[in-house]
């Protein structure tokens, strides 16, 4: 599909310039005309093109706040900081933001599981988040997100959430893991 996309947003251009030069070739009266029409074709093409393009992660957002205490617990020479950035309300569930910062002296390539937990000590959601495609570079961070139905403590009580854990993994095996407390406040 995505190759289709790209046609069309060649030919829309193509017919643009040829529109532009000559509007009898497709029959319109003049070249305003025929900008207009063949603009808006372009236009609908480029919407196209864009819908048709490959997603990076579903999950990255550049959302920021002050973040929380972090304790990561190191594994093979691995320095990655995971920490809660946020939560926001939406539509009637709650989005938890994470950011996942890179301290290390190589870009990581591998993926980071979040784990949040109630304040009871279940487990009550996990995501997982790949680099691989996309390596974290050095001292640089990675805003991820995602909705669930728990909120926090401060809305749903000891059944709330109130802590996280992450594992972070290269080629299968775990090289770090850690934990954090999930910030609190919801954002409206």
């Amino acid at each position: 599909m995505q190759y289709i996309a790209y046609f069309l947003v060649y030919a829309s251009i193509a017919a643009l310039i040829a529109g532009l030069i000559k509007p009898n070739l497709f029959k319109l009266p003049n070249r305003g005309k025929a900008g207009m029409v063949l603009g808006a074709i372009l236009f609908g093409s480029l919407v196209i093109f864009g819908a048709t393009m490959p997603k990076e992660s579903s999950h990255t957002n550049t959302a920021t706040n002050e973040s929380s205490q972090v304790a990561p617990v190191e594994k093979q020479d691995l320095h990655l900081t995971v920490t809660s950035q946020s939560v926001k309300e939406v539509n009637g569930k709650c989005r938890y933001f994470f950011d996942i910062r890179n301290t290390d002296e190589k870009a990581f390539m591998g993926t980071v599981s979040i784990t949040l937990t109630s304040k009871e000590g279940r487990d009550i959601w996990t995501e997982e988040f790949s680099s691989k495609e996309s390596p974290i570079s050095t001292v640089i961070g990675k805003s991820v997100y995602f909705d669930i139905n728990t909120c926090p403590i401060s809305k749903h009580g000891d059944a709330g959430i109130n802590q996280f854990s992450f594992t972070a993994k290269m080629e299968g095996s775990t090289a770090q893991q850690g934990a954090g407390e999930v910030k609190q406040a919801i954002v409206k």
